[in-house]
């Protein structure tokens, strides 16, 4: 499986073996081993390190080492570890037992032939009857011989000779830091959490605070995890600072129960600890320098990000090109593209830095994710990828979808962050503002998408209305004009009044009438089908298993299926049709033929059977457009009875930004004195809108426009002059109090009286007025478009800022706030390394718990300081294609390429700084 950089295992650094000195395995017998192996093997939660402790001895440890050579443990890394009883007595009360302090040493395995010869082997007896070198178990049996021979005979207790010596042996704390500092052996020193809480304070107290500088760890075997917890806000609460692990202290099988049934705590499976790091020693170690990010107390391994990227896959043909748009006719300017060819590329789910030289591709690693999942990336319009796709030479023709050639495991959402695009966030407020807002919306515990199709409906309740006020006006002025034409056709009709012809006059007019109302009724129909069978398609459910309410829904559709089948036979009704037109036709000739014998010239006949043909149709349109137009005027209605609510909805956004604002700035409270505190605060972009606004009405009335004002979009005079009314208060005014402003009476330029009298005439017409406060509530109530959130850095707005204060704020925010994968390229850039080293790298570890972090960097503060759990090392191979080596900071065999970084060697002292203990004895 390829490398993916430190990860979540569990780790159990203290468990004894059938060979340690006190167990309840059973007995130090083949048969027990095996069964000891197999437990191992067969733990519901698989230990990962195991560090095996059997106080004075190795032996144990290399019984297993023998165990894992022929094929058992093989998932699991085993540690030696040494446990020694120091002089320093403590106990909690009256009436409890003194207890000697435990000390725990783990040692490197990579250490094992030393660690007897430079250790183990060095440690002194030291007492007035026995003295000797060497701590083995031939001494211990000495020593206890020593002791019971000098025990008065009615004190004995019975006990072997080993039991005895192992009982009493202790040394002096400060010897055996001595020795570990000059034995060259790669170790750490664990306290025992009970035995150390046993020293008072009040008796013990340089003792106490002494031993627990000289250790690295604490070790406790907590009964469960909320033990654990408070053992852990105990130690805090002394003002101690040291990584607490929970260990197993396993004595015994992982099913072993008591005599009350109940398992048994001390037993092998039973940790807590997780520990992020490769299985090494120096993997460890790690967690002396990040306690907080690399160990874990808890039933299960801690979640992953939820949205992170796993693997890169990329197949680019072998002969893969690239060069600079502009130079794309250059045959000579093409280069070899360093990731042709076949890569798969692994990213850590926590935090992963691209390191390498100038040109190894990191950049182009990263733009290549951000191709692929946003489409969107200037990167390749700027570079062409050329190949010949197999064909023959010199025939490269242009790679147009180079994510083509790309596959990606992992989320699709991810925020990337291009070089020098940090910078157009901090010169971009608009960009700023959105990268707030969703950051916004994805931590709050309220759905921000309510809100936002509330305002989104409004908008769409506004733009039907100014489509209704403007076919309002449209229909009325139909209307006006049908109305006068008949009119004028009645007076025609009217002028002969014989009773023959007014008959004949009046059966014309109602088989017209007739005529006008089934094709009315045939378009009527036409469309409630055509709406029944859109509304059939939209709610026709294709779900095998449907809950009750699908259930209605389909019975409901399959109601409307059935009329639509039942289709209504039409040869009747253009029967119908047919005979009231030849009724129409036989009616209007013998008109023809009354007014001729009337003595009427062919000119007037024409005249009476067009208006007499005409007055039908002119009645029933009007009557149709009156209808329409109460319609309209109801939905008019409805609309300004709701139309408070649209600012209501505006609002109610607002203060949903701002109260999830203030969690945001508390977090961003500085404490480091390299960064003041920054904060966002929320506003309605007044001066955008109306901008906006402008272009709207422009746009909108360019049909109405009058034609004899020699007038563009681009004199200032008319939104100088359109917005002296404020927009706001022109929403309450009448037009006689919006037009009182436009006054000619005083003096001005001829442009600015031009645009004066444009405005006048333009809103002579009320529905002219009418649609322009609509524009000004479409706008106004659009809190989505026009919102503005503004950034303070030292309670100065970010524009008025220096641009590396700008670029800090920027990059804070960005990675204090989302959960999608956030890709930067180069985010040193601009900024103070000073401040990346104190600061930033701090919010990086943090953040990376709950989001995947990509960066491509050469400062080192960010990948070793920051921690980063998989370090992509690039470099230019043989065949000038890139090379990528996964690699980790505990990862001593690359430790070079690391030192290699801006400021490499600095950043690792500083990490060291964190491990000054075995320094200090």
């Amino acid at each position: 499986m390829e490398y993916k950089g430190s990860k979540w295992r569990k780790w159990d650094l203290h468990v004894h073996t059938p060979i340690s000195i006190h167990h309840d395995y059973g007995s130090n017998t083949d048969a027990i081993w095996e069964e000891y192996i197999k437990d191992l093997e067969e733990l519901t939660q698989p230990y990962s390190v195991v560090g095996i402790n059997d106080y004075f001895t190795i032996e144990g440890y290399k019984k297993l080492k023998t165990f894992q050579e022929s094929g058992k443990l093989k998932k699991i890394v085993l540690f030696p570890v040494i446990e020694l009883r120091i002089r320093a007595f403590g106990n909690l009360g009256e009436g409890d037992a003194w207890k000697r302090v435990n000390l725990h040493v783990l040692f490197d395995n990579k250490d094992i032939d030393k660690i007897e010869t430079q250790f183990l082997n060095l440690l002194k007896f030291d007492y007035s009857t026995f003295n000797k070198v060497g701590l083995t178990r031939d001494n211990i049996i000495e020593f206890g011989e020593s002791i019971i021979e000098n025990t008065p005979k009615d004190k004995r207790k019975g006990i072997s000779p080993l039991n005895a010596g192992f009982n009493d042996l202790n040394f002096d704390h400060r010897e055996i830091c001595k020795l570990l500092e000059n034995s060259g052996l790669n170790y750490l020193i664990a306290i025992g959490k009970g035995e150390w809480d046993s020293l008072r304070w009040d008796g013990s107290g340089s003792e106490k605070k002494e031993v627990v500088k000289r250790s690295h760890l604490m070790f406790t075997a907590a009964a469960s995890v909320n033990a654990h917890k408070k053992s852990n806000e105990s130690i805090k609460n002394q003002e101690i600072s040291i990584p607490l692990l929970d260990c197993s202290d396993a004595h015994t099988f992982s099913k072993s129960k008591d005599k009350n049934g109940d398992l048994i705590k001390d037993r092998l499976g039973n940790c807590f600890t997780w520990i992020k790091a490769d299985k090494t020693f120096e993997g460890l170690k790690q967690i002396v320098y990040e306690p907080n990010s690399r160990i874990f107390v808890g039933e299960q391994q801690p979640l992953l990000p939820p949205r992170r990227i796993d693997t890169l896959k990329i197949s680019f043909p072998n002969d893969t090109m690239i060069i600079r748009k502009e130079d794309r006719s250059t045959v000579d300017k093409r280069a070899i593209f360093c990731l042709r060819g076949e890569h798969e590329i692994h990213f850590s789910p926590f935090f992963t830095c691209l390191i390498g030289g100038r040109g190894t591709g990191k950049s182009t690693i990263l733009n290549i994710i951000a191709q692929k999942l946003l489409n969107d990336n200037s990167f390749f319009d700027l570079n062409i990828l050329n190949s010949t796709l197999g064909h023959e030479e010199n025939t490269f023709q242009e790679l147009k979808t180079p994510e083509s050639y790309v596959d990606i495991d992992g989320t699709p959402e991810i925020e990337y962050i291009s070089q020098n695009e940090v910078e157009a966030f901090a010169e971009d407020k608009g960009k700023l503002t959105e990268a707030i807002y969703t950051r916004l919306s994805q931590r709050s515990e309220v759905d921000f998408k309510d809100y936002e199709m509330k305002i989104e409906k409004n908008i769409s309740e506004i733009t039907k209305q100014l489509k209704n006020v403007n076919e309002k006006d449209e229909k009325n002025i139909e209307k006006g004009n049908k109305e006068t034409s008949l009119l004028n056709d009645q007076k025609i009709v009217d002028s002969f009044d014989n009773p023959t012809y007014l008959a004949l006059t009046k059966e014309i007019n109602n088989v017209g009438e007739a005529i006008q109302k089934i094709n009315i009724a045939k378009s009527k129909y036409s469309n409630l089908r055509n709406s029944i069978i859109e509304l059939t398609e939209k709610y026709d459910s294709k779900a095998v298993s449907m809950n009750s309410l699908e259930k209605e829904i389909e019975k409901v559709v399959s109601r409307l299926k059935i009329i639509i089948a039942d289709d209504f036979d039409m040869s009747i009704t253009d029967a119908e049709l047919e005979n009231f037109n030849k009724k129409q036709t036989q009616l209007l000739n013998e008109l023809e033929v009354y007014l001729k014998s009337q003595g009427l010239s062919q000119e007037n006949i024409n005249d009476y059977e067009r208006a007499t043909k005409a007055i039908p149709q002119y009645k029933t349109t009007i009557a149709q457009l009156n209808s329409e137009v109460k319609e309209i005027e109801k939905s008019l209605q409805v609309f300004e009875e709701n139309r408070k609510s649209f600012f209501e909805d505006r609002s109610r956004l607002e203060k949903l930004i701002e109260q999830e604002l203030k969690p945001l700035n508390s977090e961003l409270k500085s404490s480091n004195s390299n960064v003041k505190d920054i904060n966002f605060k929320y506003g309605y972009d007044y001066e955008k809108a109306k901008e906006i606004l402008f272009e709207e009405f422009w746009s909108y009335f360019e049909n109405k426009r009058p034609k004899d004002f020699g007038l563009n979009s681009q004199s200032p005079a008319i939104s100088r002059y359109l917005f002296e009314n404020d927009p706001i208060k022109v929403l309450s005014q009448s037009k006689s109090e919006f037009l009182s402003r436009y006054d000619l009476k005083g003096k001005s330029e001829k442009q600015e009286t031009q645009a004066k009298q444009y405005l006048l005439k333009l809103f002579e017409e009320n529905v002219n007025f009418e649609t322009y406060k609509l524009l000004i509530l479409r706008i106004l109530v659009n809190s989505l478009k026009f919102k503005d959130i503004t950034g303070f850095y030292d309670n100065r707005e970010l524009k008025s800022c220096s641009f590396g204060q700008r670029c800090t704020a920027v990059i804070v925010a960005l990675l204090t706030f989302g959960n999608k994968p956030l890709i930067i390229d180069e985010p040193e850039a601009h900024l103070d390394s000073k401040l990346i080293a104190e600061y930033l790298v701090g919010l990086v570890q943090r953040r990376k718990q709950v989001r995947q972090i990509i960066f491509a960097t050469h400062n080192a503060n960010f990948v070793v300081n920051g921690d980063a759990e998989l370090i992509l090392h690039l470099e230019i191979g043989e065949n000038n294609e890139t090379v990528v080596t996964p690699i980790s900071i505990e990862n001593v065999e690359h430790r070079e390429k690391l030192l290699l970084l801006e400021g490499g060697e600095e950043a690792f002292r500083k990490r060291d700084k964190r491990l000054i203990k075995n320094k200090s004895f």
